[in-house]
């Protein structure tokens, strides 16, 4: 069973995912800051990080920077509203230089 941890600050959210992730047969741990769910990630391992990038405190972005830095082999994947390319384009960047 794969475990997936969501990092958001909207609990609803985060409670309607959860629950659709465990009818799908995922184990799912929540998070409703970037600390918390940073502090969470590494001592749970998961195969899956959600992360929204703006939630008070530490940031999504500073946690997917931390979370690579720890070189933790997790599979992040961001959520969010944000248009910006350039934001876009650097947390790619941040996920392919983990890799090389």
């Amino acid at each position: 069973m794969y475990t997936v941890l969501i990092i958001d600050d909207d609990e609803r959210l985060c409670d309607t995912v959860a629950l659709m992730l465990e009818s799908e047969g995922f184990r799912a741990f929540k998070a409703h800051d970037g600390q918390t769910g940073l502090e969470k990630a590494l001592s749970l391992r998961p195969a899956v990080v959600l992360a929204d990038l703006r939630m008070p405190g530490l940031r999504g972005a500073e946690v997917c920077r931390q979370l690579r830095a720890s070189r933790l082999p997790t599979s992040i994947i961001v959520l969010s509203a944000i248009k910006d390319e350039v934001d876009k384009v650097l947390l790619f960047e941040m996920g392919r230089v983990s890799r090389a």
